[in-house]
């Protein structure tokens, strides 16, 4: 929230856009690699996921204002578990989990700088997403018929965020930063679909 520097978007507080210095354009991006284990009394499994983290520009414009734009991560899934079992009467069963998908934050923010020393700002999102759940189950015999479930759940909302930063300057090597942000409760709507078949 007080992390503010002029090569630097700081996503957590609005206000610290006008911080940028003029007549300059910043891009981040970023890559985001995770590495899961899952384990059992008698299973072990990893998993690893790389995506893109995020994407997110920032720019001065007229007088004390300064925009920001991009997409970042609001949550993620991702696994892929699988497991054989042998029951007494249906012999070798092969049971499949997998998990992907997640929720995005568009947003558009601004930040205006009121004194040399102060600035605010809010940040307007869009959230936006899916997650998709699906479990298998093989019994290696053609004369049963294998069963999978796929469960899929659409999110989407708006919320929004404001800021305020203070950085003052006291001496070539020290300084006092301040800052706060205030978010309300979102309002975020989700669709659930549960589809079920065998083959």
């Amino acid at each position: 929230v007080v992390y503010s520097e002029e090569n630097t978007i700081n996503f957590n507080n609005p206000a610290t856009y006008s911080s940028v210095k003029k007549k300059s354009f910043l891009l981040s991006t970023s890559l985001v690699s995770h590495s899961s284990i899952f384990s059992t009394t008698n299973l072990n499994q990893t998993t690893n996921n790389t995506q893109l983290g995020h994407i997110s520009v920032l720019m001065p414009l007229i007088s004390n204002f300064s925009l920001s734009t991009g997409i970042l991560p609001f949550s993620e899934v991702g696994y892929l578990i699988e497991n054989r079992e042998n029951d007494p009467l249906f012999g070798d069963m092969d049971y499949l989990y997998s998990g992907n998908g997640g929720v995005n934050n568009y947003y558009i923010g601004s930040s205006y700088k009121i004194t040399k020393d102060l600035n605010i700002g809010v940040n307007i999102s869009y959230l936006f997403g899916g997650i998709n759940r699906d479990r298998m189950l093989n019994f290696n015999d053609p004369d049963i018929f294998n069963t999978q479930s796929l469960d899929r759940t659409n999110i989407s909302g708006y919320s929004w965020k404001s800021g305020i930063f203070y950085k003052k300057q006291l001496s070539v090597d020290q300084e006092i930063n301040f800052g706060i942000t205030y978010a309300p409760s979102s309002s975020v709507q989700s669709k659930r679909s549960l589809l079920g078949n065998t083959y």
